[in-house]
């Protein structure tokens, strides 16, 4: 198994995301990470076509956050199909109806572990739980803060690790 991060928009989250995979004990072969086009360019992000350089196959785990989450949702549109997936800082506000249905049908496919800040400020945990409520394939864990940069990797790592022993 390899693990495949999706950082969020803020290059910062490439280091935080390389410092949560590396820490993660699951019996993976590796880790790749995606870093993206605007974080050179200075542009807007664009979300398609990140989810076109997506290169994920069915044996593996994808690690997303933030904008990371909308990246994955398009690539699954597409041929793209994790085995299981870690959902990290769900940003609600930029779900519409449309794509809080595709949320929902992705987490349906695969065991998937939404972590959520109580108030994160892109969208709350309990905000979060109303959305996938109801999806057995679904593991939702709360983390305390509300400035969406879930910073504690340790206890990101902890979340994930216990998840994964329990689905396996």
């Amino acid at each position: 198994m390899n693990l495949y991060g999706l950082p969020g928009r803020d290059q910062a989250t490439e280091a935080w995301m390389t410092e949560l995979l590396k820490k993660l004990a699951l019996g993976q072969d590796g880790w790749q990470l995606q870093s993206y086009r605007h974080w050179q360019s200075g542009l807007e992000p664009d979300v398609a076509y990140e989810a076109d350089r997506v290169a994920v196959n069915e044996t593996d785990m994808v690690v997303a956050k933030s904008l990371g989450t909308l990246v994955l949702l398009t690539a699954a549109a597409g041929e793209v199909s994790p085995a299981w997936a870690v959902l990290i800082g769900i940003p609600l506000v930029a779900y519409d109806a449309g794509r809080r249905t595709s949320l929902r049908e992705f987490a349906g496919g695969r065991p998937t572990l939404f972590i959520q800040q109580t108030r994160d400020v892109t969208g709350s945990h309990a905000e979060l739980a109303d959305v996938v409520r109801g999806i057995s394939t679904v593991t939702l864990a709360e983390v305390a803060g509300e400035d969406h940069v879930y910073s504690d990797t340790d206890e990101l790592k902890s979340l994930i690790e216990n998840w994964f022993q329990t689905i396996r």
